[in-house]
């Protein structure tokens, strides 16, 4: 199950399509989303990409079809279920932060 050359094809296959689907998405969400502010954080869609992709790799190592074969089929489009979810991690912080309308009426 868990072959090394298996897992030589998978783990490159599933970063080199990551990068050249998601290669406007991925540096945006990096450069905005962790490093706004200076200090990285913890962003909740971006944890959820990753427990996605996670079992992703997991069923691509169990596979009883050829690995290659289900890649070239399958990985992307399964990467474009994600994009949504990239691009709401590159605006979480700013839709959950409160804005100063809402605490200058909670003055008032």
């Amino acid at each position: 199950m868990f072959d090394i050359s298996r897992q030589s094809l998978l783990i490159p296959y599933m970063i080199g399509t990551s990068f050249i689907h998601f290669n406007f998405a991925l540096p945006v969400v990096l450069l905005i989303g962790l490093l706004k502010d200076r200090k990285p954080r913890f962003i909740p869609p971006l944890v959820l990409c990753g427990f996605i992709l996670g079992g992703y790799w997991l069923i691509y190592t169990i596979t009883p079809r050829p690995l290659l074969w289900h890649l070239e089929t399958s990985y992307d489009r399964l990467l474009f279920y994600l994009l949504p979810t990239f691009v709401y991690a590159v605006s979480y912080r700013d839709y959950f932060k409160p804005s100063l309308v809402s605490l200058a009426s909670d003055r008032a």
